[in-house]
């Protein structure tokens, strides 16, 4: 059977958010989100899940792949930009 091809095509964050007294980070998007639920559905051997996105080439985006390799999101088509970084946001409850 020959494996089939997804690309999600987004931006992600680094997300902060409060856990008591201390700040959890994460990172966070819609379309990060479906490209890592997706991974997690199906077999690899069948359906390889691309993430398209640009990156800085700072610690915070090299960890963000790091992440994405581990829930098995392909990370070969991100685009990585000398200063650049990713964006933030903060959850508050």
């Amino acid at each position: 059977m020959t494996q089939k091809k997804i690309a999600i095509i987004g931006e992600c964050m680094i997300e902060l958010s409060e856990k008591g007294e201390n700040i959890k980070r994460g990172f966070g998007g819609d379309t990060l989100n479906t490209a890592v639920y997706l991974a997690r559905q199906v077999d690899e051997q069948q359906l390889r899940v691309d993430y398209v996105t640009a990156l800085g080439t700072d610690s915070f985006s090299d960890q963000m792949i790091a992440a994405w390799q581990q829930e098995r999101v392909n990370t070969d088509l991100i685009q990585r930009l000398d200063n650049k970084m990713p964006g933030l946001y903060f959850i508050e409850t």
